[in-house]
């Protein structure tokens, strides 16, 4: 478990109304912060990674294995990036919290836990209509604006990286290992769990 649970504003835990369409689902998404997890990192990555045959795959199907330690692919992304390493403390990541509280007032979605790290995010959601690549969207880009609007720009082009990983969770055992691993994240800035939100 993180240093700190933190309880969102209580004006956060309200609800919204179903929106979207879909076939919705439980998922884990996670993403990292610019240019601290950059794709051949060797603890291990989630994005588009070359075949034999000239495409790409993205192993990001529960149960796969991650891919890991490719060096030249990560010095291809090192030398693309176009400013700094971002970094969150926990100011940042309790912005991020609050937003992230805010999409789930506007819409079809609901954070089961949520772990805020220095360099990523790992979120369990739920939704009846939206599907993993529109919850990654809604929460990046919200929680990405009120941090500008609060702390400005960051000396990189985005506070996120461009994509993240939005596994379904098809089963009770993948949402209870999932429920269980973002609950437990070591150096969490914050985390939270649906049934805290409601306390505060």
């Amino acid at each position: 478990m993180g240093d700190e649970t933190y309880i969102p504003d209580a004006s956060m835990a309200e609800r919204g109304r179903s929106s979207g369409e879909g076939r919705g689902g439980t998922y884990l998404l996670t993403w990292t912060t610019y240019g601290t997890w950059l794709p051949g990192d060797s603890r291990g990555f989630v994005s588009p990674v070359p075949c034999e045959d000239g495409g790409c795959v993205i192993h990001n199907v529960v149960g796969s294995a991650y891919d890991a330690d490719m060096p030249s692919l990560m010095e291809k992304a090192r030398a693309r990036m176009r400013g700094v390493r971002v970094v969150l403390d926990r100011a940042n990541a309790r912005v991020c919290a609050d937003a992230f509280g805010e999409v789930e007032r506007r819409g079809d979605v609901r954070v089961l836990v949520g772990a805020i790290m220095a360099t990523h995010v790992h979120l369990v959601v739920a939704s009846t209509s939206l599907e993993g690549a529109a919850l990654l969207q809604r929460f990046k880009g919200v929680s990405s604006r009120r941090l500008t609007q609060r702390f400005g720009k960051p000396g990189a082009p985005s506070w996120w990286t461009r994509h993240g990983s939005r596994r379904l969770l098809t089963n009770a055992p993948s949402v209870d290992g999932a429920l269980r691993y973002v609950w437990e994240q070591i150096g969490a800035l914050v985390v939270w769990r649906a049934s805290d939100e409601r306390a505060g």
